[in-house]
């Protein structure tokens, strides 16, 4: 069975100059894997490696390409956290009123969290396996209109925002090899920001502008801070060997990489499920449409604070155990606070859940890449970044339809609390066995480099 080649640190040294230095690899044993010569997939070779250098980068590029990724995390994540706004309104009589849905469309449930799903960019990660491996070297009125959303708010939006998700999250974590997950947290705080700025905002463009309007505000923001992003964002950083073949399948000989396969496709079919059905849970539970975009709010502004901490900590603990504690943490509350809220309808779980579901929620976003890193090394980052985050993608798209179909297609006042359970009992499932893999890839990692508290 093969194996990969895993780094017990992807600290650099510090110059004088207080620079990042490169990274450098360890010379690999028999059992390692570097490019053939004729240029296809990683295969083992007893031949001892060159060390894999990156070039120095400096103070200004960090921060430059660091802004352009926290502007990047407030527009796309942010955008994608507040959805459940857009997700309420195509549910109501207004979308209805303002010409955006037919009567019919807007107990679709499952189609109308399509669009988000779509916008999220998951659209472009699905085809990471293809072009990543690649990025270090480089409306009219219609007779059904829910259609039309899918197309626009969700094909289209989604294409420009995975092309900035999907490329700049790549590049951004091999800028900061010494404090990788504190910079991820940076990153998506911004995401935080994002949607505790857009929640209320589009809730309150809705409310008083209609649809149309809001949307084409909407735009208008994404446009400004996306000409900001392209303007600052630095080239990725270069190493003396970079691979740039597709992954075969040959690399799921190796049980951790289809772990975190595993992991990344079971995380994101539930992670956006909370905040795409927050204000419909709500609603369920009494509060009116403004509190709900607030509770929603609410979660992205907890997280602002705790992705930072989490970024911080994670460095010190371990990547790997942050991102086990992050994950077990969210089945936990999931099947303790949202069942119960769901059977007892007290909205003080419900608010408990949102809180802590707001701090534990971008544990994989942030520690991910920290983790592909440490396990594939840099040479090899790229192409197994594209084959995880292309399983990922089809999570991120899939997810939400998947749980608008559980959901049902009904009208929100007519959901009932056996509905919600339905879902809740879905995602439970899902973020169990996600734990549960994250716990056989520490074991595995353990075995293959030794037990230590820090990984």
């Amino acid at each position: 069975m093969s194996s990969f080649a895993f780094n017990q640190s992807s600290t650099p040294a510090r110059s004088e100059k207080g620079d990042f230095k490169a990274e450098l690899s360890r010379n690999r044993t028999s059992e390692e894997l570097v490019p053939e010569s004729n240029g296809k997939a990683p295969v083992e070779t007893g031949e001892e490696q060159e060390e894999n250098s990156g070039e120095e980068v400096s103070k200004t590029q960090q921060w430059l390409i660091l802004s352009a990724a926290v502007i990047q995390s407030f527009l796309t994540i942010g955008y994608t956290q507040a959805f459940g706004v857009f997700q309420a309104h195509y549910g109501s009589d207004a979308a209805v009123k303002d010409h955006m849905l037919l009567p019919s469309e807007g107990t679709d449930t499952a189609a109308i969290a399509a669009v988000g799903a779509l916008g999220g960019g998951g659209i472009m990660m699905m085809f990471g396996f293809v072009y990543q491996p690649w990025v270090a070297s480089i409306g009219q009125h219609v007779k059904l209109l829910l259609p039309h959303l899918l197309i626009t708010q969700g094909v289209i939006t989604g294409l420009g925002s995975g092309l900035l998700q999907s490329t700049l999250n790549l590049i951004v974590p091999e800028y900061f090899s010494k404090h990788g997950a504190l910079a991820q947290g940076v990153i998506f705080a911004g995401g935080g920001l994002g949607g505790f700025f857009y929640a209320p905002v589009l809730r309150l463009l809705l409310q008083k502008l209609g649809s149309r309007e809001a949307l084409g505000i909407l735009a208008s923001i994404q446009f400004i801070l996306g000409s900001v992003v392209s303007a600052i964002t630095q080239r990725p950083r270069k190493f003396k060997k970079r691979s740039y073949r597709i992954v075969s399948c040959k690399a799921f000989e190796n049980p951790i990489f289809t772990l975190l396969m595993l992991v990344n496709l079971l995380h994101p079919l539930t992670i956006g499920i909370p905040m795409i059905f927050s204000p419909g849970f709500s609603g369920f539970l009494g509060f009116d449409v403004t509190q709900a975009a607030m509770l929603l709010a609410l979660a992205s502004a907890v997280g602002i604070p705790a992705r930072i901490l989490l970024g911080f900590l994670a460095d010190k603990i371990g990547h790997q155990n942050a991102l086990l504690f992050g994950t077990a943490t969210n089945a936990l509350i999931t099947w303790i606070l949202w069942i119960l809220a769901t059977q007892t309808n007290a909205k003080t779980l419900w608010i408990t859940f949102i809180v802590l579901f707001g701090i534990v929620n971008g544990c994989f976003t942030i520690l991910i890449a920290p983790i592909t890193i440490a396990v594939f090394e840099h040479e090899f980052y790229f192409s197994y970044s594209g084959a995880l985050n292309t399983i990922k993608g089809l999570g991120y798209l899939v997810g939400p339809i998947v749980a608008g179909a559980i959901l049902g297609n009904e009208k929100e006042e007519m959901i009932s609390a056996t509905d919600f359970l339905r879902l809740i009992l879905y995602t439970g499932v899902l973020q169990t066995m996600c734990t549960c893999s994250l716990i056989l890839v520490r074991i595995l990692y353990g075995k293959k480099r030794g037990w230590e508290w820090i990984r």
